[in-house]
């Protein structure tokens, strides 16, 4: 049996919830744009932290609204109330 099969196999037994985030989850990966090849250049970094803040609080692009969306309806909760036993 192929992928393809195995998945519509699948699908035919998902509820409409599962079927609607695959449908979004596929379109959104056949839509991503791949990163341009590296252009062996190395980046040019700056030997102090405050070299970086000329660059705090700006953001190139225009999709600020939509990253902050994704930050907050993916991210998972945390629980500080426990001291970590990283050794245990």
């Amino acid at each position: 049996m192929t992928l393809k099969e195995t998945l519509l196999q699948e699908l035919e037994t998902a509820d409409e919830e599962l079927i609607t985030a695959a449908i979004e989850w596929v379109r959104s990966r056949k839509h991503q744009t791949a990163l341009p090849p590296a252009s062996g250049v190395p980046i040019q970094r700056g030997a102090k932290l405050g070299d970086l803040l000329e660059f705090a609080g700006t953001w190139a692009g225009e999709d600020l609204a939509d990253c902050l969306e994704n930050v907050y309806a993916t991210r998972s909760k945390t629980d500080f109330s426990a001291a970590p036993q990283p050794f245990e």
